[in-house]
């Protein structure tokens, strides 16, 4: 629900933004004005999308993930880290190696690279039974 709130106030903003410069446009001498005033928008708009674009990354990321239900309990090889998975959220998936160490990673880290299951932590003793995904 915030995530649509934040949505509708950003088109809300950007709709008056565009009233204003063509309002401004048809007023005579405000045209350098509203020319520098675009490019300064522009820009704007390409700083927000480069500090925004890593977290859309790993929201996109973990919105597969977390869909994918079966991953707990799997014992895997993913973003470098070899252990069981405890729990798989929006942005970092949690698991837990041999020697009882917790690894967070975030799941843009994990999703593009090679996975290698070996099965639920139960089989996973006798006779590894490897799977890439």
């Amino acid at each position: 629900m915030a995530l649509i709130g934040m949505l509708t106030s950003v088109l809300a903003a950007l709709f008056r933004y565009f009233v204003v410069m063509a309002i401004l446009s048809q007023l005579p001498g405000f045209s350098e004005m509203v020319l520098g005033m675009g490019i300064i928008f522009a820009f704007f708009v390409l700083a927000v999308g480069l500090a925004v674009s890593e977290v859309l990354r790993e929201l996109v990321t973990g919105a597969f993930l977390v869909t994918d239900k079966d991953l707990a309990g799997l014992q895997v090889k993913a973003g470098g880290v070899e252990g069981v998975v405890e729990f798989v959220d929006i942005r970092k998936s949690r698991s837990r190696d041999a020697t009882g160490n917790l690894h967070i990673v975030p799941n843009s880290e994990i999703e593009p690279r090679e996975w290698i299951v070996y099965g639920r932590q139960n089989e996973t003793h006798s006779g590894r039974q490897s799977q890439k995904r």
